[in-house]
């Protein structure tokens, strides 16, 4: 009996100390900050940032819903993210108002930009951000200014997706129909039909 006793003891200290680990899983979606000493990532539904050098981690969002995709401006001084809508497993009104977001580096004044979009970025003077919108046999790459006026619609593709504008704004890459393409990326003012 008494080693039985000793065994069950032993495994609940083994539970016990196993529970204390704090050590972070299920990290996603990073995206390291333009000086290079911060990364922005989400965790458990929530956006955190992160000293590169001594891992010290901060929550920027505690609210309802699952922030995701995030991403910080050129100058440092802004994230864009999205903040997703329910699901099968957090229900239809886990959030109360999903779409894109921006907020400053320190997770203070959060503003909504539209309820649309995903991949949501900067551009270089972080006056706008670009997002992709629909899917299927419609895609979208669009842009708004940060306060949400002014959307434009700058690239469509009935299969295409996985927008990335390159870091001088003159060329984008995409996925189309399992390959990857680039083409360049004119300021036309018309929405350009890539097929």
């Amino acid at each position: 009996m008494k080693p039985i006793l000793l065994t069950l003891q032993f495994l609940l200290l083994c539970i016990l100390l196993s529970a204390q680990d704090n050590e972070p899983y299920f990290l996603s979606n990073p995206c390291l900050a333009p000086d290079g000493q911060t990364v922005v990532f989400s965790f458990e539904g929530d956006l955190w940032k992160a000293n590169v050098n001594t891992g010290d981690a901060s929550r920027l969002t505690a609210m309802e819903g699952y922030e995701t995709s995030p991403r910080v401006s050129p100058d440092g001084k802004w994230i864009v993210f999205r903040k997703e809508g329910g699901s099968n497993t957090m229900g239809s009104g886990y959030t109360s108002k999903p779409g894109i977001y921006t907020m400053a580096a320190d997770g203070s004044n959060e503003n909504f930009v539209t309820d649309r979009g995903d991949m949501p970025r900067f551009n270089n003077s972080s006056d706008r951000i670009f997002y992709q919108v629909g899917g299927g046999m419609n895609t979208n790459y669009a842009s708004n200014k940060p306060d949400g006026r002014d959307e434009r619609i700058h690239l469509k593709s009935m299969y295409g997706g996985q927008f990335t504008v390159s870091p001088d704004e003159k060329w984008i890459a995409f996925q189309d129909l399992y390959q990857v393409y680039i083409a360049s990326f004119p300021k036309t003012g018309r929405t350009i039909d890539l097929g």
